[in-house]
């Protein structure tokens, strides 16, 4: 069974794309305890941090499974006064020059990657890079480039987006909803929805199917008066209303008087009527 928690695992080769909702920003906090599984699966992995966002401090201060000793950090957010500037295309270059076939790399983020080295450009790298290296993770915000990947969720065989979580949650926690798609080699599409919750030191993943978590608080509501739904008009009808209604006559003959299964429309003529056969709209003044 496909689980959030062991989702980079599933194929040797997978490039995922993990977007995050503007109200939500656990994009790093989720990637920090997928670093936490591989250490533990794949202990000799070498996981390669190329980060266009964040100086590489944010990340010796922040989440402990970046500082691990298998997490290398790239930061080519942070300028450098004494060197002179060069382009980011040739970075990018160089970045696809280095990087082996087993190598995992963690892209933070594709947005401001975008605006560094532009859409084609980066587009270009991210799909040359999926071409050379065993796994690939990409944070994305959709909020920092509007309409400009329309169907980012494309771009790899995984696809994650993170949503808020509105309901009851604790403050030790990271805590949100996770909805992914993931493609496997043979073409089969799974799909999967899942309450996440992070623990704020350990960053472990756990998670529970969105809808069993669902139809508990759906079974534990008060099945009293007071939670029914209370409309603003009354729906139902009395016993005298019923009657009215049975004995009201309808505008049309009813099929048991029909006569050679024709269909006839009685019309009872108006005081006003004009019945001139001769000029039927001669009250019209055409």
């Amino acid at each position: 069974m496909i689980k959030l928690k062991t989702l980079p695992l599933l194929d040797r080769t997978s490039t995922t794309i993990v977007e995050e909702d503007i109200n939500v920003p656990y994009g790093k906090v989720l990637i920090a305890g997928w670093l936490k599984i591989w250490t533990e699966v794949e202990p000799n992995s070498i996981i390669e941090l190329l980060t266009f966002v964040n100086p590489k401090s944010w990340y010796l201060n922040g989440p402990k499974p970046y500082t691990l000793n298998n997490v290398k950090i790239s930061d080519y957010y942070t300028v450098d006064v004494n060197k002179c500037e060069e382009n980011i295309v040739n970075i990018l270059d160089d970045i696809l020059n280095k990087v082996t076939q087993k190598s995992i790399i963690f892209l933070d983020n594709l947005d401001s990657l975008i605006l560094y080295a532009g859409l084609a450009n980066s587009l270009r790298f991210v799909e040359n890079l999926n071409k050379k290296i065993e796994r690939l993770i990409c944070l994305f915000r959709r909020d920092c480039i509007p309409n400009k990947i329309l169907s980012i969720e494309t771009l790899g065989n995984t696809y994650v987006r993170l949503h808020k979580y509105h309901g009851i949650h604790s403050n030790n926690e990271f805590t949100y909803i996770a909805n992914y798609t993931h493609r496997k080699s043979g073409g089969k599409i799974l799909l999967g929805s899942e309450l996440v919750r992070q623990d704020m030191t350990t960053y472990e993943i756990q998670s529970e199917d969105l809808k069993t978590q669902f139809n508990s608080e759906k079974n534990s509501m008060p099945t009293n008066d007071a939670a029914k739904i209370v409309s603003s008009f009354r729906l139902e009808i009395n016993e005298h209303e019923m009657r009215q209604k049975e004995n009201t006559p309808l505008p049309y003959i009813p099929a048991t008087q029909m006569v050679n299964n024709e269909c006839k429309i009685l019309y009872v003529p108006d005081e006003v009527d004009d019945l001139d056969e001769e000029d039927p709209d001669d009250d019209l003044c055409i």
